[in-house]
């Protein structure tokens, strides 16, 4: 960059990105939307996300690796179980922020999924 004398300068980032993710504390439901987003104001955002779920918030199953997209339909894998979610973004300058949210809990009913219009990101189960 260049100020107004003439001069140059460099700005070097050593902040990582915001990150956020929205997802209600609980739900009747066996599926559940979440959503993520992440802001960096100094060199911009990498396009990708990676994001993560997990029973007990310190052991994660990758669900998202390196998508563009910023919500998904989650399917818990076991009705009434309680999960974790990761998200992990990058900046432009290679700087790494990431949030965890939980536990979300979730129910026994199936009812709706059917009838939902959100982009289904598939979760793998071993």
């Amino acid at each position: 960059m260049t100020k107004p004398n003439g001069d140059t300068f460099t700005t070097i980032d050593t902040v990582p990105p915001t990150v956020s993710i929205s997802v209600p504390g609980s739900t009747s439901k066996t599926w559940l939307l979440v959503s993520w987003t992440a802001v960096d104001s100094v060199s911009g955002l990498m396009p990708a996300y990676d994001v993560d779920y997990g029973a007990d918030g310190t052991s994660w199953t990758p669900w998202v690796r390196g998508g563009m997209t910023t919500s998904g339909l989650f399917i818990a894998s076991v009705p009434g179980q309680r999960y974790y979610f990761r998200v992990v973004a990058r900046d432009g300058a290679g700087n790494q922020g990431y949030t965890i949210v939980g536990p979300v809990r979730f129910g026994h009913d199936s009812s709706g999924l059917w009838k939902s219009w959100f982009p289904l990101v598939r979760n793998s189960h071993p």
